[in-house]
């Protein structure tokens, strides 16, 4: 799944599929690029996560974990780990 296509869920389905990756910085991550207050950029989420992590950094760790979600799209409530 794209950075574009998950942005265009609903908030609840955003939580949804956030909560089903197993990493906790990934789930981290997601939260905050993705569940925060307003839109983020990368370089503000690499401050808030802190511990070195990079703007880039970032920005592929949630590339990587919406990756390994698969968006169907005939039906766009459904997505699959």
């Amino acid at each position: 799944m794209t950075i574009r296509q998950f942005r265009r869920l609903s908030r609840a389905r955003r939580r949804q599929i956030i909560d089903s990756i197993e990493d906790p910085l990934t789930q981290r991550v997601l939260r905050c690029a993705f569940l925060g207050p307003g839109k983020r950029s990368w370089v503000q989420v690499a401050l808030i996560i802190g511990g070195d992590n990079t703007p880039n950094t970032v920005c592929q760790i949630a590339h990587r974990g919406l990756n390994s979600v698969t968006f169907a799209r005939e039906n766009h409530d459904t997505i699959e780990p």
